[in-house]
């Protein structure tokens, strides 16, 4: 899939097209139990434009002077599961130094010893949190490890953070 992806944006092509033809191969290639959760944002050139295309993951957060400003849903199936896929964007007006935060439900779904998730709320305070420190993206990581108490990590965690 990735390179679909870099083959396409070298060309200046959409992301709804880019989105359309990552799908279409999924679709043909790989078994009908499986899909892709994914998300792409485009960011424009001045930086004052964020569009999100959020295909079954957790909430994009945007955070806005280290306060959770906006969360971004998503609003389609995952990508595979239908031929013909087009997933509306999502867009809107950010400014300097607002962050942008996109991660797989491995942090959400993270249990501690007693079997509590951690959670949406704990997570989008995790961040915040982080922000008003002035803290890197690796204080997340960190909190988590401290949450699990040492007990093993059982899905994949990936956060991407884009400062605007």
């Amino acid at each position: 899939m990735s390179d679909i992806f870099y083959a396409m944006t070298r060309k200046g092509l959409p992301p709804n097209e880019i989105m359309a033809e990552i799908n279409e191969r999924l679709h043909e290639k790989t078994p009908t139990e499986m899909f892709m959760a994914a998300c792409l944002l485009e960011l424009d050139p001045s930086r004052t434009r964020l569009t999100v295309w959020n295909c079954t993951i957790p909430d994009v957060l945007v955070y806005r002077n280290s306060e959770l400003f906006m969360r971004i849903p998503s609003v389609s199936l995952p990508m595979g599961v239908v031929r013909q896929y087009d997933v509306p964007g999502f867009s809107l007006n950010v400014q300097p130094s607002d962050r942008v935060y996109v991660y797989s439900d491995g942090f959400i779904e993270e249990h501690n010893a007693t079997d509590v998730m951690f959670g949406q709320t704990n997570l989008e305070q995790s961040v915040a949190r982080m922000l008003q420190m002035d803290e890197p993206l690796q204080v997340i990581q960190t909190m988590l490890m401290e949450y699990r108490s040492g007990h093993e990590q059982t899905d994949d965690m990936t956060m991407v953070e884009v400062v605007c």
